[in-house]
């Protein structure tokens, strides 16, 4: 019984190279979106688990990282320069 609900179940992945190594710090309650920091950018991100596309911010920010994602994919966390921090 236990291995036929493991084939039940989809399994998604991000992918890991020199510029993608994500790490998750939050997920949307619809299971949808999962958001965190790419420690190879060092830039937050989205990941649209449906779709298997990801979103990272822009501009050039020391630390930078998504804690939070609504079900429709609006993402909360830190954008931070050297001198300050700032919560968008």
């Amino acid at each position: 019984m236990t291995c036929t609900s493991l084939l039940a179940q989809v399994f998604n992945a991000t992918p890991v190279n020199e510029s993608s190594q994500y790490e998750a710090l939050g997920m949307s309650a619809n299971h949808r979106y999962v958001v965190g920091l790419n420690v190879a950018t060092y830039k937050g991100f989205v990941w649209d688990t449906d779709n298997n596309t990801f979103l990272q911010n822009e501009g050039d920010y020391a630390n930078t990282d998504f804690r939070h994602v609504t079900d429709d994919g609006r993402a909360f966390g830190t954008l931070g320069e050297d001198d300050m921090v700032t919560t968008n």
